[in-house]
């Protein structure tokens, strides 16, 4: 820990884990060799090891300590092998180096927040959430694909990605945290799969860009929305709803606020309805 002029390691083959804070702060450490007999990375082990570019991350190793790799920032890549079941919190926070991941696992709070250069990621299919604020003020992220199985974007997961312009969301999708998508800026459409349940407060406030949301549930119960969840977004917004349930919709409580943006996916006639006019 704190070996200023550390800058290669060549880890040996009879060690199987890196333990907590090893290399933290050994801000010369440019290189680290990992055999195959590594299982686990402990908590902050290169945490600020900001002249760090690259890793090895051998099959063996199934655990990555919280912030593990914290704060390097010139780490530019990183491939996360399929032993890894989770990327844990704050992992990779403030790695603005890092420009690509491929992910195997399940991503916890604040995984790689901060990672501004982030621009490609790519995500397992047995991935099941998305952590809260897992890819918060990742500003160069440009576009996500959700895979089916994954059931919760959790809270401000993409909140900040303010470059983030496709975004294609898991058919298995139940909710939509709070702010998960909140200040996309350049996201100008959505869909909202038929399986969403519950779209959380400001989910996609000050998505300034943001002029067409297809909501597909017309199934069992409306899609519930929280307060807020459109506000800030474009003033050309329309959000479209199943010709069948679009009054269901209007006046559903949150939804309601925006009735004059929700409009039919198909053709059809609202008439008014005098209910204190008398009969004669």
């Amino acid at each position: 820990k704190g070996c200023t002029n550390l800058a290669s390691i060549n880890i040996p083959n009879l060690i199987t884990s890196i333990n907590s804070n090893t290399f933290e702060n050994c801000i010369s450490l440019k290189s680290v060799l990992l055999h195959n007999n590594i299982t686990s990375i402990g908590v902050s082990a290169f945490k600020g090891c900001t002249s760090l570019e690259s890793i090895n991350l051998p099959s063996s190793i199934n655990n990555i300590g919280d912030e593990a790799f914290k704060g390097c920032t010139n780490l530019a890549s990183i491939n996360i092998p399929n032993s890894i079941t989770s990327i844990n919190s704050n992992t990779f926070e403030n790695c603005q180096s890092l420009k690509s991941v491929l992910l195997h696992t399940n991503i916890d709070t604040s995984a790689f927040e901060g990672c501004s250069y982030l621009q490609s990621v790519t995500l397992s299919t047995n991935l099941i959430a998305i952590g809260s604020s897992a890819f918060k003020g990742c500003a160069s992220l440009e576009s996500i694909s959700i895979p089916n199985s994954v059931t919760h974007i959790d809270t401000s997961a993409f909140e900040g990605c303010s470059y983030l312009q496709s975004v294609r969301l898991s058919n298995g999708l139940i909710a939509i945290g709070s702010s998960a998508f909140k200040g996309c800026g350049s996201l100008e459409r959505i869909v909202i799969p038929l399986s969403v349940q519950y779209i959380d407060d400001e989910a996609f406030k000050n998505c300034s860009s943001l002029t067409s949301v297809t909501v597909n549930r017309e199934i069992s119960n409306t899609t519930n929305l929280g307060e807020n969840a459109f506000d800030g977004c474009h003033t050309n917004l329309q959000i479209i709803v199943p010709t069948n349930r679009i009054a269901e919709y209007k006046n559903k409580e949150y939804w309601s606020s925006y009735r004059n943006k929700i409009i039919p996916s198909e053709d059809y006639t609202e008439y008014e309805i005098d209910c204190e006019g008398s009969l004669n």
